[in-house]
């Protein structure tokens, strides 16, 4: 690879890493946004290859990130039995009781103590 090129694609990956660091309802970017997606403190080419093709797409988020943040919650990343849609509902119980074999990461919504994630609402709530 020619020196430019590679600078060329040096600039554009970091440029794509930045994205989701934009501002501060970006620090927060969906896990569908960001460069170390299965959080193992490695960036796989796969993930480099995402990353860009969000920057050149865009970074949406989702009605259910916007909810989480909006409303005091973090968006992370949580292994879920691999049924669970990202956002699970953490008001009932058992939405990830599943062995390792049967899950995967999914976008979750942490929210403070005494709240719950209510999907229905988009929104941390209070805990009944």
């Amino acid at each position: 690879m020619k020196r430019s090129s590679l600078l060329t694609t040096v600039v554009i990956l970091v440029a794509a890493m930045g994205l989701c660091a934009a501002g501060p309802a970006r620090a927060q970017c969906s896990p569908t946004c960001k460069g170390d997606f299965n959080q193992d403190g490695q960036v796989t080419i796969d993930e480099l290859v995402t990353a860009v093709n969000n920057a050149l797409g865009g970074c949406e988020s989702s009605p259910e990130e916007e909810g989480c943040i909006a409303s005091g919650g973090v968006v992370t990343t949580q292994f879920c039995c691999a049924s669970a849609p990202d956002f699970p509902d953490t008001c009932g119980l058992g939405a990830c009781s599943c062995s390792p074999v049967a899950s995967r990461a999914l976008a979750f919504c942490h929210c403070d103590t005494g709240f719950c994630f209510d999907r229905s609402q988009n929104a941390c709530v209070v805990n009944r």
